[in-house]
């Protein structure tokens, strides 16, 4: 499960920042209640979620496995990753919207 979350994370990043939607639409793209509010913000938002996707897909994968490689020489029970590589990969997708939220509101500010 954590590797299908790091590969649809990648790629849809990968995607998303080479392919941004062009308009405002409700199916794809990085859709927040800012990201949508505008045109200007919109396209901003499209390159900034890609980038930040990628960027987090890698921090994901280091964490993933320094985590369960020390999990496994600790306590040598494999029985504990699949939790603590949830966990973590709910925590830093929290963190990359509060990021991508944060530019995304300067950049609505510099307007």
């Amino acid at each position: 499960l954590p590797f299908v979350i790091l590969v649809v994370f990648s790629a849809g990043g990968l995607v998303l920042y080479i392919y941004p939607p062009k308009k405002i639409n409700g199916i794809y793209g990085y859709r927040t209640s800012r990201s949508m509010k505008n045109q200007e913000n919109w396209d901003y938002a499209q390159k900034l979620g890609g980038k930040y996707m990628m960027i987090f897909a890698a921090v994901i994968a280091i964490t993933q496995i320094t985590l369960g490689y020390t999990i496994t020489s600790l306590n040598n029970k494999i029985d504990y990753i699949l939790p603590f590589q949830l966990i973590t990969m709910i925590v830093l997708v929290i963190i990359m919207f509060v990021v991508c939220e944060r530019k995304l509101k300067a950049f609505e500010n510099k307007e």
